[in-house]
């Protein structure tokens, strides 16, 4: 296995360029651009141009039935229905959001990253976790990105049928749950876009608050 540059190494090094970096309360402009980018034939997946548009419409339908069933039935006094709506958008935030940022802090842990934090930017409303000046490779990146969802949507989709109680909590859940993990996708889609290409990304974010990306452009040193 190739020896992991350092951020030090990545900067100075003219075998790299960078060719991107973002501050972190500007990452959804990053992960919106991505979300509009084009992809070439050996990489181009329906699923990965097509998926937002399926998340916002399952979104919608589970909005669309809880009008229908929640606000009648509040009507009528009965506000079990309510309670479970406010009570799975609150559960979203104090528990499984936490709960997929500590995954993905897991993951750079096992990576090897000798410092991991966590953070919230009120700018871009989204919660991170970070590993402070710690190079990844786009594989890496795609197992990051990849396993909060891969590990929290089997257990969701269970309790769906193990507690049929809290059937409409768990399936509001799920759905807020998928939609927060888009920005996770769009970074699935930046790597395999770019699987052809040797990239590199790191986070200083207790210093500059910023995410870098280099790619290895040896080839053009080469006489």
């Amino acid at each position: 296995m190739a020896q992991r540059p350092t951020p030090e190494e990545l900067q100075n090094n003219k075998e790299f360029e960078l060719i991107d970096a973002f501050h972190i309360d500007e990452m959804g402009t990053f992960l919106a651009r991505e979300m509009s980018a084009g992809t070439d034939t050996s990489t181009d997946r329906p699923l990965s141009r097509y998926l937002p548009l399926v998340l916002l419409m399952l979104l919608g339908a589970l909005v669309g039935y809880g009008l229908v069933s929640i606000i009648p039935a509040a009507f009528r006094g009965e506000w079990h229905g309510l309670g479970s709506l406010f009570g799975g958008v609150l559960l979203f935030f104090i528990l499984l959001l936490p709960i997929h940022e500590l995954i993905h802090g897991a993951v750079f842990k096992i990576l090897g990253a000798p410092k991991i934090g966590f953070g919230w930017s009120w700018k871009g409303m989204m919660a991170y976790a970070y590993a402070q000046k710690f190079a990844i490779n786009l594989k890496e990146l795609i197992w990051l990105a990849i396993m909060p969802f891969a590990i929290i949507t089997p257990l969701l989709i269970a309790s769906i049928f193990l507690f049929p109680a809290w059937q409409f909590t768990t399936i509001l859940l799920l759905a807020l749950h998928t939609m927060g993990c888009i920005g996770d996708f769009m970074l699935i889609k930046y790597a395999l876009r770019n699987k052809h290409r040797e990239i590199y990304t790191y986070d200083d974010i207790e210093e500059k608050g910023e995410s870098y990306f280099y790619e290895k452009v040896a080839e053009k040193y080469k006489y």
